[in-house]
């Protein structure tokens, strides 16, 4: 009788525990959403950064995904790069002969090489659906990188974050509708400024001579 006991003490002690550590997250979220979500102490504590910023990028995957679908693709600059790319590709090393429908090629070598990438994967450059989730992720990987600075530099309140990712059409535009290799640039220029403000100065300049 004294094994058979000691099981039922013991599943019994292990649905406790079970239900205890059940218990505490629901408690702590319960607390969480009375003193931080209803009192709107979310968007000003600067504890909460991480909370808002996360909500936040998942809203922006899920906002980019509703734009690729429903907004009509606009073509500005993309076949150029191609183009500019095929020339590369089929040889061609003097800048000044490399150029598409929209004139020469203005942008540096590391432009070149990047595009290149792209033209394979996405067809050569013919699936520019696959490029709008490329240029999607570049996207969220950017305001991350963005978002990480403000949380570990800057002492401005979590709900200013709101205003730089989800008020602004054209930004979304330039990304997921245009492909700009603007986009690219402005991510090594953060990928540097996160390098340098943690200290790490020669990944840094790595990041900053693209």
């Amino acid at each position: 009788m004294g094994p058979i006991r000691n099981k039922s003490i013991n599943r019994h002690n292990g649905q406790q525990s079970f239900a205890s550590n059940f218990k505490y997250p629901i408690h702590y979220l319960m607390d969480f959403i009375g003193k931080k979500v209803l009192t709107f102490k979310i968007f000003h504590d600067h504890d909460c950064y991480p909370i808002v910023s996360n909500v936040l990028l998942l809203f922006e995957i899920f906002l980019n995904v509703i734009i690729i679908e429903r907004v009509r693709y606009t073509e500005i600059d993309w076949s150029t790069y191609m183009q500019q790319v095929e020339c590369f590709l089929n040889g061609t090393r003097d800048y000044s002969l490399i150029s598409g429908d929209t004139g020469p090629i203005v942008y540096p070598a590391g432009h070149l090489y990047i595009y290149t990438l792209l033209y394979w994967l996405t067809d050569s450059g013919q699936n520019i659906y696959r490029a709008q989730y490329i240029f999607a992720s570049l996207y969220v990987v950017t305001l991350f990188i963005v978002f990480q600075l403000y949380r570990h530099y800057s002492m401005a309140p979590p709900y200013l974050l709101i205003f730089m990712c989800l008020t602004s059409y054209r930004v979304h535009s330039i990304y997921v509708l245009r492909l700009f290799n603007d986009t690219i640039a402005i991510l090594f220029l953060y990928l540097s400024l996160l390098s340098i403000t943690s200290h790490r100065w020669s990944l840094g300049s790595v990041f900053y001579s693209y």
